[in-house]
């Protein structure tokens, strides 16, 4: 036990079928995420996204899950004291994996780390600086 969570000791031995969270009465029990679409009868399952992720010490390079007309999905890796800088764009929700640092929202501040999901409205300047390696996935319309 994490103080009232339940976590995982060894993940790279569960399954990942979600029996422990839908059978906890408590709802203590959380595994660490998957990233799954389905689209046309077609789906992608990305059970470990550290093999999707990209890190670079030039530059981020996001790496694209999902683009269509109306929707895009990005997994992004940055090296300690990388930023994006702030810029507007669509309404989103950034879901941080791994890491800590900093995600600014309009001229709020605030500190994110693994488990951190922040949305962002339509059109607000969002800009991410990290203090470690992290990783995160952001949605936003199109």
């Amino acid at each position: 036990m994490n103080g009232m969570i339940a976590v995982i000791v060894r993940p790279e031995a569960c399954q990942y079928t979600g029996d422990c969270e839908r059978l906890c009465p408590t709802q203590a029990i959380s595994r660490p995420l998957q990233i799954i679409f389905v689209e046309e009868n077609d789906m992608e399952l990305y059970s470990d996204w550290k093999q999707k992720v990209v890190y670079s010490k030039e530059a981020p390079q996001p790496q694209t899950l999902i683009e269509n007309e109306k929707f895009k999905v990005v997994l992004v890796g940055l090296e300690p004291g990388q930023k994006l800088p702030p810029h507007p764009a669509p309404a989103g929700a950034y879901h941080f994996l791994d890491g800590k640092g900093w995600m600014t929202v309009n001229d709020e501040r605030v500190a994110v780390s693994a488990g951190a999901t922040v949305i962002a409205p339509e059109n607000a300047k969002r800009g991410i600086e990290a203090e470690t390696r992290m990783s995160f996935f952001a949605a936003r319309g199109a």
